[in-house]
């Protein structure tokens, strides 16, 4: 009877343990570290033996250990050292099988070491020093999985298992496998419901990241489109429609090149596509020069940077491209580029610099009349480098400040000590209408001040010279006219007083000396009326200029006596000039006329005149016997006469009178002619001179 009894409250110990386990497993399916060690504690407190639990390894290869219990912990603490140390299946047969088939196992001390597990030395010693009893392997089996191994192991003496023992543990494995079971599913169940919720969060965290990324690529100034794997319009920003004058929605969908009726259909467009498409996401095609017809715009330039990327979302491949108008960058630097042409091409030296008047442009040019190249007086401030004479420095600081333009003759040292006259140009940089800095343009004239003080010693010696010979003429003319008259008179009283004395000869050679004493006369005449148009003081005034035309040419046509004329005169233009002078012009050149048109019937002479340009130019035409243009520039030479006929008297001095007289003026002479044919002669006076 005791013995049932004790057996009955054995069971009764048993049921209530499995109801307590099951009870805490049910408490602790929401927590998996928890529960196997509730398992492993529940089990070693009522069988008062060393429990553990050992899963299967991911690559199923091994049994590791994730939950243990020991009531003797604190007496025999080395069989945690078995307990944690991983066993590998290939060395026990006996684990193997019973895993295979999911039955358990109970092993006597005889055949643990046979059966059980091989155990390499010094573990095997630490075995045996433990006196392991027997050993219970039940397999963790639940809804056809094997998940692992419930361990009981009993030490000492008197503390062998049984299978009542046996049979309690693979209840409390088979609950404890189905246990893991429901805990595995319910913690995946719960890890793809996180998971669902994490991807809706996404969706909803993505979607407000893309209108929060298109609020904010829509105040990009740059246009901005994203292309699918096709090339075909994904989104673009605002931008962009402003600059190709379309909508997302109209551009949403279609090829690239289609949008905005073809602005981007060109060749370097094609180009970069075909280039980007098929390499690897995150790759950068930099910097790449596209003209396109923009229907704001017109034709632009752009520069074009592609960027592949990869969608981890959808797994799609997405190309963006962002566009910058570089049309104007492109004109400044080939504006800079021709400016940096000029400047080394220009045969004056430019400098230029900021408002502190250090130096930051030096051209060739300033580099070969200085001396010094660009590189060594970049940034240093001028007068360190140039010493300038003839120019207050601080007038020329206030004037470039001041941004007006200036311009000074100043004197230069160059870097080996020599001096140079400059003419320089000072022309202030501004920018917004502020004067920023300076640009100097030099120019070398020493040669020219040379020329220009030698000429002027040369002018000056001329005109002492002509001084001095219009003197000398003067006076010889003077002086000759008393001798010269005396031989005329004497000749005549010779010829009336003695006559028939004298014979045929004698009257024929008396005749020569009056004549030629007569045209004595006459030539000294001209010579001092020359000379007096060199040292006569111009009155100018309003000239009427037809008036005198008619005066000479009616005193030349008397002097002729009858003779058949046709004379046409235009109405001429005034002019200002001397009076009495350019009257002198006008009967020199129509006496002429008259002069050289003996022999033709009629005489033809003409005389008009007309305004062209910075002159007046009046013409005197006549149908004379004209001159040969090969000798034309000895018409206006004094003593120089082309034709030397007896009928064309004359002494040679009225074209050259007529020559100085309007050179005096401001004003030039020149003729044309051919023999036989008649002659013009012109002579301009010079506009400003007019009333």
């Amino acid at each position: 009877m005791a013995e049932e009894a004790a057996s009955t409250r054995a069971e009764a110990d048993r049921l209530a343990l499995l109801s307590d386990v099951l009870r805490s497993f049910a408490d602790a399916t929401t927590d998996y570290p928890r529960l196997l060690e509730t398992i492993a504690a529940r089990t070693a407190a009522f069988l008062g033996h060393f429990c553990s639990i050992r899963l299967l390894s991911e690559d199923g290869l091994r049994l590791e250990t994730v939950a243990m219990s020991d009531p003797l912990e604190a007496e025999r603490s080395p069989v945690r050292e078995l307990a944690s140390r991983p066993i590998v299946l290939a060395s026990s047969a006996a684990l193997r099988g019973a895993l295979a088939s999911g039955e358990s196992l109970l092993l006597a001390e005889t055949r643990i070491d046979e059966r059980a597990v091989e155990l390499e030395e010094p573990l095997r010693s630490a075995a045996r020093a433990l006196a392991i009893k027997s050993v219970i392997v039940a397999p963790l089996v639940a809804r056809k999985e094997t998940y692992g191994v419930l361990f009981i192991v009993s030490r000492g003496e008197d503390a062998a298992l049984h299978h009542v023992d046996r049979e309690l543990a693979e209840g409390l494995a088979r609950h404890a496998a189905l246990a893991i079971s429901n805990a595995r599913t319910l913690q995946r169940l719960t890890l793809e419901i996180e998971a669902r919720e994490r991807v809706q969060s996404s969706l909803e965290s993505a979607e407000l990241a893309r209108q929060y990324e298109k609020s904010i690529v829509d105040t990009v100034y740059h246009p901005l489109v994203v292309l699918d794997a096709g090339a075909r319009v994904r989104s673009v920003n605002r931008a962009f429609c402003e600059l190709f004058r379309t909508t997302e929605g109209e551009a949403a969908g279609r090829p690239l090149v289609e949008v905005a009726d073809g602005a981007l259909d060109t060749p370097q467009t094609h180009a970069l596509l075909a280039e980007i498409l098929p390499v690897r996401g995150g790759a950068l095609v930099p910097d790449v020069a596209v003209v396109v017809d923009t229907p704001r715009l017109g034709r632009r330039t752009m520069r074009v940077n592609a960027r592949k990327m990869y969608r981890p979302g959808n797994g799609a491949d997405t190309l963006l491209l962002a566009l910058e108008d570089v049309s104007e960058r492109i004109d400044a630097a080939e504006k800079l580029a021709r400016r940096a042409l000029l400047l080394e091409s220009m045969g004056e030296a430019v400098i230029g610099g900021d408002l502190e008047f250090r130096i930051e442009d030096w051209n060739p040019a300033a580099e070969r009349l200085f001396g010094w190249s660009a590189d060594e007086v970049r940034g240093l401030p001028i007068e360190q480098v140039l010493a300038v004479r003839g120019l207050d420095p601080m007038t020329a600081v206030d004037g470039v400040r001041s941004g007006r333009p200036t311009h000074s003759t100043v004197r230069i040292q160059r870097r080996n000590g020599d001096w140079l006259d400059i003419e320089t140009s000072s022309l202030p940089v501004k920018s917004g209408g502020v004067t920023t800095g300076f640009v100097f343009v030099v120019k070398d004239v020493s040669d020219r001040q040379r020329l220009e003080r030698e000429a002027r010693r040369q002018v000056a010696d001329l005109e002492l010279a002509n001084r001095e010979l219009e003197s000398f003429s003067y006076s010889v003319s003077h002086d000759l006219r008393a001798p010269v008259r005396a031989i005329a008179g004497f000749a005549l009283l010779l010829e009336e007083d003695h006559a028939g004395e004298l014979g045929e000869e004698g009257r024929r050679l008396l005749g020569v000396v009056r004549k030629n004493a007569q045209r004595m006369g006459l030539l000294i005449d001209d010579l001092l009326a020359f000379s007096r148009t060199g040292r006569q003081a111009l009155a100018i005034e309003e000239v009427d200029m037809e008036a005198l035309a008619r005066e000479a040419l009616e005193d030349a046509r008397r002097a002729e006596g009858e003779r058949e004329y046709e004379v046409r005169i235009a109405p001429l233009p005034k002019a200002s000039a001397d009076r009495s002078l350019i009257d002198q012009v006008w009967r020199n050149l129509l006496a002429n006329a008259v002069k050289y048109s003996r022999g033709r019937s009629p005489a033809v002479i003409e005389v008009d005149g007309e305004t062209t340009g910075d002159e007046v130019v009046y013409r005197v035409r006549d149908n004379g016997i004209g001159f040969d243009m090969r000798y034309s520039e000895k018409l206006f030479k004094v003593f120089e006469r082309l034709h030397a006929e007896p009928r064309f008297e004359g002494t040679g001095v009225g074209l050259a009178l007529v020559d100085r007289i309007v050179r005096r003026h401001g004003g030039r002479v020149w003729a044309e002619g051919s023999p036989g044919a008649g002659a013009t002669f012109h002579f301009a006076l010079p506009r400003e001179r007019q009333a």
